[in-house]
């Protein structure tokens, strides 16, 4: 990790000048795959996850698979699973709006009502390391929530991720990932249902295909002193295992300056 100071503005310019380049070649790319799968459904489906993901048919994974990959899990690791789900569990549980009803007037009433979506998409990357973290937090609140189908797509679900999936209560799981995946949960297809919303972090491609089928993520992180900022720059490495050419953009701490630490050198994060 590079450390800039925010006076530095060349240095700050050339970032930010690289998260703004658009890339014409890699916006068509992404827009056939995502217009292939919304017009032609699973032919364009199955094709793009046999180019892309290696995989053949059928493309979803049994419960019952499931739990057969997940007793290849070690025990003290299907244990940890289930104290981070439980754990997400009770902070999405605090986290849900509550129901309520106000009396304005005589006769005048006023009502918050609180009701889950019918479907929902996670998104679990599959690149270099297996994510059932991601698995987690993604689907986790969803159950609580009531959500009524949690569907979840991976382009190589580990035996982790599966028994993460049967922990978090996910619905359906498919061997999809990729711009192919986000259109198939966006557009819906014969395989794979239309959600009604989409969550999970990705690489570049799966970030520009949510952009094309309208769902986009902004995360603003404050740093209230340095513990918190450097819990925050740890969190950084850890998105960055969704994609290797990506990056993160975090201000300097609360007293404006830029504090030398010891960081990992692997990686170009900023």
């Amino acid at each position: 990790m590079r450390i800039i100071a925010s006076t530095d503005r060349a240095a700050v310019n050339r970032v930010l000048a690289r998260r703004g380049h658009r890339d014409p070649a890699f916006e068509r790319r992404v827009r056939r795959i995502v217009e292939g799968v919304r017009t032609s459904g699973d032919p364009a489906l199955v094709d793009f996850a046999r180019r892309f993901d290696h995989v053949e048919p059928p493309i979803e994974i049994s419960i019952g698979d499931m739990r057969r990959q997940a007793t290849r899990v070690p025990t003290d690791v299907r244990q940890a699973i289930g104290r981070a789900a439980r754990a997400i569990a009770r902070v999405a549980s605090r986290q849900m709006p509550a129901h309520w009803e106000l009396a304005v007037v005589p006769g005048v009433s006023v009502e918050q009502r609180v009701e889950p979506i019918e479907r929902v998409g996670c998104y679990v990357p599959g690149g270099r390391f297996p994510l059932p973290s991601s698995l987690l937090m993604t689907a986790v609140p969803a159950r609580v929530a009531g959500v009524g189908e949690i569907i979840a797509v991976c382009p190589r679900p580990d035996p982790v991720v599966m028994a993460a999936a049967l922990e978090a209560g996910v619905t359906r799981l498919f061997r999809v990932g990729g711009a192919h995946a986000i259109a198939a949960l966006a557009y819906g297809t014969k395989t794979i249902p239309r959600v009604d919303k989409i969550v999970g972090p990705g690489n570049k491609y799966v970030a520009a295909a949510k952009l094309r089928a309208g769902e986009n993520v902004v995360l603003v992180k404050v740093c209230q002193n340095e513990q918190t900022e450097s819990w925050a720059r740890g969190w950084q490495f850890a998105l960055r295992v969704c994609d290797a050419t990506g990056g993160a953009v975090l201000p300097p701490g609360p007293d404006g300056k830029d504090k030398d630490r010891d960081w990992p050198a692997s990686g170009d994060s900023e």
